[in-house]
């Protein structure tokens, strides 16, 4: 097993991209990772020092992979952002025109005072029904 296997794979879960992708940015840091601890093996270090040399020198899992996500979709915050805002002015405007247009609020009168009309001439029909106020 590769010894730098589990740290390029919590940098790896850290960002949203196809899985050739991943495969890609495993192969490169691994590669990346591999000239590090030659670099540290050549200059006189031991191969475990080497390897946690080449990982302290590559950074945090956390911060590689959210600067490498920040770095291939710059404007993904915005973008949601956007969405979330395209979202919510969508839902008032359908609210809007449902509840509170004009035209519907004119139709709701006629259909009530219809419904009220149709109500007191069924009532006058049986008579001794009194229509109530």
């Amino acid at each position: 097993m590769n010894p730098f296997d589990s740290y390029l794979k919590k940098i790896i879960a850290n960002i949203d991209v196809s899985e050739e992708e991943k495969h890609e940015l495993y192969t490169e840091f691994l590669d990346h990772l591999t000239q590090l601890k030659a670099e540290y093996i050549a200059k006189g270090f031991s191969e475990s020092e080497s390897i946690q040399m080449a990982i302290n020198a590559f950074g945090d899992t956390e911060k590689v992979g959210k600067s490498l996500e920040k770095a291939i979709f710059p404007y993904k915050q915005w973008i949601n952002g956007c969405a979330w805002i395209g979202l919510l002015i969508y839902i008032a405007v359908v609210l809007q025109l449902l509840f509170f247009d004009e035209f519907r609020l004119s139709s709701r009168e006629h259909v009530i005072t219809s419904g009220v009309c149709i109500w007191q001439t069924k009532c006058a029909e049986f008579g001794n029904v009194k229509m109530p106020n």
